[in-house]
């Protein structure tokens, strides 16, 4: 490989490993890669290039195809220090380039690779990376705003290589996370990627595919994974031995409210699951209410970002939930749930939540609705963060400090950022209940006092979020 130009800094890389969902007929299905954390001498080593993940071709912007020529593909790498990008592109012959200061926006001129980066995936600015087959180099922080768009010093931070070789060009990057601003990620730690060129006779590229016209769309972004895309230890359950469940795993199989009655039972199997490996099964008698239930332990996730949990789940039971309970200084101040059928062959099962500001530490779990009786068995569950909803759907908001526009009766505004109703019904003795509670509102941290006569829980006596009664339900 010939060098044509090279600005060089110590660089560090964080590997990766391409790994794609499968094929929907949404266009804004989130497209993943996972780097893997490897040790790399420098960016002409080859060996190291060899092991990193390899991204799915670009293809052209506009388009969900791939094209039959000039094709450019990515891999991605990490280490301690730094992430590091190859490009290698088909085209013809390099041309003409004069060499260019830092940042010069004649860059934009020359046939060139564009990266955009971003470190905090909920934020709305983003890092933009140009090369061009010269070696010359722009890095911009681009906000959503013009005021907001501004030069920086990343350029002289990066170190770059560009070569000609066989059949067209390579391009290869190391970018600093300090540089960046970021510490090194943790393993399921989650940046927004996207990797471009334009400049050929082929027309502007993308990866991931992006059906818009523009490369600053943020909807066409990639999700890039560090090391793991999976939070949950012993997601599949293989490891360990338990009771009922294999640590860290834990099953409430009743609960005082029943008079601690027998709902069911949840144990761990072996040759069942979805590999022929391990699977749970739960269960559930017919006069249960809520349980059993399974669920694991607490994990502190980013506050206000999002979040799929999911399990491949199949039986008898008809319908299951998945839920996430937020907890604050050890206490459960926040459940969130959605209802899905149970289907009848091996499927996946994927609900979406947001981490309330108040609660980052989430626990997530499974239970069933009550009345309902059957078996249900479990594998393979996973807890990632996300960019948005597999189906292209907006995912729930996240809790914030704006002023409740009802706030004395309130409680459906509070529902509504909640994501489901903050109140629970049950039977006892043959009869109907709901629970009167006081609880706090995790956005506002105000105590709630909710009382319900009905016996639906669409008619509710009163709430209030900013509350006309004291913490011991006096007036």
């Amino acid at each position: 490989m010939r060098k044509l130009s090279s600005h060089l800094l110590p660089a560090v890389f964080l590997g990766a490993l391409a790994m794609t969902l499968p094929a929907s007929s949404d266009d804004h299905v989130q497209h993943d890669v996972i780097s893997p954390r490897l040790e790399i001498a420098g960016l002409d080593d080859d060996a190291a290039w060899g092991r990193a993940a390899l991204i799915e071709q670009l293809v052209l912007l506009g388009s969900q195809l791939s094209p039959v020529e000039q094709q450019a593909e990515a891999r991605v790498m990490h280490d301690e220090r730094a992430l590091f990008i190859e490009v290698r592109l088909a085209s013809g012959e390099a041309g003409d380039i004069p060499r260019l200061a830092l940042n010069d926006r004649r860059v934009y001129s020359h046939e060139r690779v564009e990266l955009f980066l971003d470190e905090s995936p909920g934020e709305e600015s983003y890092y933009q990376i140009v090369v061009d087959r010269g070696g010359n180099i722009r890095a911009t922080r681009t906000g959503m705003e013009e005021e907001d768009r501004r030069e920086g010093t990343l350029a002289e931070d990066v170190e770059v290589a560009v070569a000609e070789v066989e059949g067209g060009w390579l391009m290869r990057i190391a970018i600093p996370f300090a540089a960046i601003g970021a510490e090194t990620p943790a393993p399921g730690d989650l940046y927004r990627l996207k990797v471009c060129r334009d400049g050929s006779l082929e027309g502007p590229m993308s990866w991931p595919p992006n059906p818009t016209s523009g490369f600053h769309v943020r909807e066409a972004d990639g999700a890039l994974y560090f090391e793991t895309m999976d939070l949950l230890i012993n997601g599949d359950f293989e490891e360990g031995e338990g009771e009922h469940l294999p640590p860290p795993w834990s099953a409430s199989l009743t609960s005082p409210e029943v008079d601690n009655a027998p709902q069911g039972t949840v144990e761990t199997l072996a040759g069942v699951g979805v590999d022929g490996g391990r699977a749970v099964r739960k269960t559930k008698l017919l006069d249960a209410l809520w349980w059993p239930q399974i669920w694991s332990p607490g994990y502190d996730l980013e506050p206000g970002a999002h979040y799929e949990f999911s399990i491949m789940a199949r039986g008898s039971l008809p319908t299951v939930n998945l839920r996430a309970s937020g907890y604050a200084d050890g206490q459960r101040v926040m459940r969130l749930s959605q209802s899905f059928e149970v289907p009848e062959e091996w499927e996946r099962l994927r609900y979406y939540f947001s981490v309330p500001h108040e609660a980052p530490r989430i626990s997530v779990g499974l239970s069933a609705p009550n009345m309902i009786s059957g078996e249900v068995f479990y594998d393979k569950a996973m807890l990632r963060r996300v960019l948005m909803a597999a189906d292209g759907s907006g995912l729930p908001p996240v809790a914030t400090y704006d002023p409740d526009p009802d706030q004395l009766q309130g409680l459906y505004a509070f529902a509504e950022r909640q994501g489901h109703k903050p109140w629970d019904l049950y039977i006892r003795d043959e009869g109907l209940l709901t629970r009167r509670t006081i609880f706090r509102d995790r956005q506002f941290g105000t105590w709630v006092w909710m009382m319900d006569d009905s016996h639906t829980v669409g008619h509710v006596g009163t709430a209030s979020v900013w509350p006309a009664w004291n913490a011991n339900a006096s007036l």
